[in-house]
């Protein structure tokens, strides 16, 4: 007949308990894990082209930036540089796409590297309280959705 050890009983308790604090450690990782999963501000990927009167606005001078509108809590400034053909990817932070909500669009004219040069747009487009163009950034925008209108006058 096997001898009683009690400290083998120790040794065997100490172990058990060790398993199921182990376990629950990992339960509550991973219920922090699944948890977070829905944490993340959902994105979509925002493309267009940009035109002023019809025709393609393509200075290397202009950002694009989407200022948050009605009530959309976003901290950073969705930007983007305009290609040569006037299209455009916008970018939040140093991260693609931005967060789904509604924006009002206005841009940014380097006037100190213009040379002398005047702004392409008019003057309303250079601030979000007075720019006449809104947009919603949705999961699945219709084809042209992200186009840009902008006029001289």
């Amino acid at each position: 007949m096997p001898s009683f050890s009690w400290s083998g009983m120790a040794a065997i308790m100490q172990y058990s308990t060790l398993r199921r604090g182990t376990a629950l450690v990992r339960a509550l990782c991973l219920g922090a894990l699944i948890a977070c999963v829905g944490c993340g501000e959902r994105r979509a990927d925002v493309t267009g082209k940009a035109t002023v009167d019809g025709k393609p606005l393509n200075s290397k001078l202009i950002t694009i930036l989407f200022a948050p509108d009605k009530d959309n809590p976003l901290k950073k400034i969705p930007f983007a540089a305009l290609d040569d053909d006037g299209q455009y990817t916008m970018s939040t932070g140093a991260t693609g796409g931005v967060p789904l909500g509604w924006y009002k669009v206005h841009v940014h004219w380097d006037s100190k590297n213009a040379q002398g040069q005047p702004c392409p747009v008019h003057a309303r487009f250079l601030e979000a309280g007075l720019t006449t163009i809104s947009i919603e950034v949705v999961a699945n925008p219709q084809p042209g959705a992200y186009d840009l209108k902008f006029t001289r006058n």
